[in-house]
This record gives C-alpha cells, structure tokens and sequence, in this order.
C-alpha cells in the first residue's frame, strides 16, 4: 500500500504533491487506509507513471475501484464511505459508461495549486486564509451591545469546547460585516479564518465547494482546539439563492436538514454574514 511518500526529489513536483499530501494525513490524523486513498489519488493525477497507469486501467476496461481497493486496503464497496471521499478531498464518480473513477478535489487541489508562501502553514491552507483586523471595537459604536454578548458568547464557548455555536451578522453590502467580524475575533485574540473563498489565482468557487471547504476546516479543527472560522456570504449555502433589489431572498435550494445538522454540530464557533435574513 502507498502508506508513505517517497523521497523528494529537488523539482520533482509529483513527489512535493504526494509529500504534501502525507503532511495532510498527519494534520487530519487519518487511518492508514485513508492516507493510502488520499496518496493514491494524487499520484493517479500528479504522477505521470501512475497517471499512465491508471489510462492503461481505463483503457483496458478493467475495473478501477477493485485495483484502488486493492492498493490501499478497502474493500471496493467500501470506498464511496471513507473519509477523504465524505471530506471532498478525494473525488469518487461514475462516468457516463458506468465506471467508476478517482480523482482529487478542489479542497485539496487549491493546496497542491497555492503559491509558495501563500499560506502561512498547512493548516491556514486548510482552514482559510486567516483575517486581520483593521478596526477596533469603538469603531462600531451602533453594534456596541450586540458585540458584548456575541464576546461573551463566544469566550465562553472557546473556554468550554462548546459545539454549535454560530454568530449571524446581517445587512446590505458595504455595511462593515466582515470588518466586524474580524474585529470581535481580535478582541477575543484568537485566529479567524475565511472558509471557502477562491486562492488569489483560483476559479470561484461553488456552494459545493465551499460546503466541502468548511466541513474540512471543522475536521481540521476537531483535535485541534481553538480558532474561529468565517463563512462570508451565507446566502451560498443556501444554494441558488438570491437578494433581490427589496432586500428579501429568493430561489433558496438545498436541504434545510442538511443545513441545521451543519449549524448544531460545528466544533468550533462560525460567524456568518449575509446581506438578508428573509
């Protein structure tokens, strides 16, 4: 099984995706299997001799997901349910011929993709890009008595590992959401990060892919105590939705069940913003 990378090599860039993928492993603690999945997906799309292998597999009509449980250990029914797959890092799909095939996603693409020095460590790279504050507290005078209880709320659910706790901040665009946010994280000193926004040379992503981002920052995040995370725009989550010019939201989408299991679980506190609450 591929449980570790091989040795870099200096501007071999198939081995520094594959040792990055292994760091990624260690930082999500993953079983070995599930590292042996995540490895062999990068190879399979980062390596060109395992790349050609795997063309050679499609080719010859074999069938992939017994060869791919084949290297990593799972038993082939068993792969739609690991957990690199439920986490979005590993894609698995069935083409329009019926067969299944492998591939990485844009979770973990964006990390392999990022510039040198674009994220501070790996875990900023799976979190979010961490936000700094250009304001204080007085700045928001208007919002003084809703920032005292959001603080309290949130100090006491970082002193106490408190699970779904989420600050909602709502108004029309321009109005200095993500600044306040930023700014109660700084009175708190703790880090706040962006889930889910598109890397400085990246496509923007979709609703799927922020989902997938924000439920990686909350694995990461699992046994690894406190941080903040921030989901700007929530209508996204909400799928096509839409604020039209009277201010109310239209064209919601996506499971409502889906979304409460999401705000009731989260390890860590979540402030959202939206220009709408109806």
């Amino acid at each position: 099984t591929l449980l570790e990378p091989p040795a870099a090599a200096p501007g071999v860039r198939e081995d520094e995706c594959l040792i990055q993928a292994n760091r990624l492993a260690d930082a999500l603690d993953l079983a070995a299997k599930e590292r042996a999945l995540l490895l062999l997906a990068t190879a399979m799309e980062r390596g060109p001799l395992t790349r050609s292998l795997a063309k050679l597999v499609e080719g010859e009509a074999l069938d992939m997901e017994a060869l791919v449980g084949t290297l990593t250990g799972f038993a082939p029914h068993a792969l739609r349910t690991a957990e690199v797959v439920r986490l979005d890092l590993v894609g698995r799909w069935t083409s329009k011929e019926g067969k299944v095939e492998f591939g990485l996603c844009w979770s973990f693409e964006r990390l392999l993709d990022a510039k040198t020095g674009q994220h501070e460590s790996l875990i900023d790279g799976l979190l979010g890009r961490r936000q700094s504050a250009r304001h204080a507290l007085a700045d928001f005078p208007a919002q003084q008595r809703e920032s005292d209880l959001a603080l309290a709320l949130l100090r006491g659910a970082l002193a106490s590992g408190a699970r779904g706790i989420n600050i909602l901040i709502h108004g029309p665009p321009g109005t200095g959401k993500t600044e306040l946010a930023r700014t109660l994280a700084a009175a708190l000193d703790e880090p706040l990060h962006a889930v889910g926004e598109a890397d400085s040379d990246g496509d923007e992503p979709t609703r799927f892919d922020r989902v997938a981002a924000l439920r990686l920052a909350l694995r990461t995040l699992e046994k690894r105590g406190r941080a903040l995370l921030l989901f700007d725009e929530m209508e996204d989550l909400l799928g096509n939705a839409k604020v039209e010019q009277d201010g109310r939201t239209s064209n919601r989408s996506g499971s409502k069940l889906f979304v409460n299991r999401l705000l009731e679980e989260n390890v860590v506190p979540v402030i959202w913003t939206s220009n709408s609450i109806v």
